[in-house]
């Protein structure tokens, strides 16, 4: 009785859900999503839909995704060593390095260069192979 009455609400939370999901795999997988305005275009929302519609499903801002997924994407083309720090900044769609530094360092802890260095010092010669003939990675 009491689940018959909920069905219409879990319905609506299972299309949020879903549109929620759309939209960050439409970020992840679309490397040139910089602005929530390329969202609110692309999923014909406007900016407070929007807004709500991630602070009900996931508690974070599409801001903040976008965000999010643009640093991850920084983090494994570091890892990589597969561009400088600028062309990577511009790769991302940010302005400038400087801009791209703050927010990785703002996210992430270490700026972008200590960043990749840490990684080359923890995974140094021999220690990654060794780790991923074990079948660890």
């Amino acid at each position: 009785m009491i689940g018959d009455a909920l069905r219409p609400l879990a319905r609506r939370l299972d299309d949020a859900a879903n549109s929620v999901r759309a939209i960050v795999e439409f970020v992840a997988d679309t490397p040139g999503v910089t602005r929530v305005g390329q969202l609110e275009d692309r999923f014909d929302l406007d900016d407070r839909a929007l807004q709500r519609l991630f602070a009900r499903c996931i508690g974070a801002t599409p801001k903040w995704v976008i965000r999010r997924v643009r640093l991850q994407e920084a983090a494994a083309h570091l890892e990589r060593g597969e561009t400088s720090l600028g062309e990577l900044a511009a790769t991302l769609g940010y302005t400038d390095q400087a801009h791209f530094a703050r927010d990785f360092k703002a996210v992430v802890g270490l700026p972008p260069g200590a960043f990749a260095q840490r990684l080359r010092a923890t995974w140094g010669a021999g220690e990654f192979d060794g780790f991923v003939a074990a079948g660890c990675a």
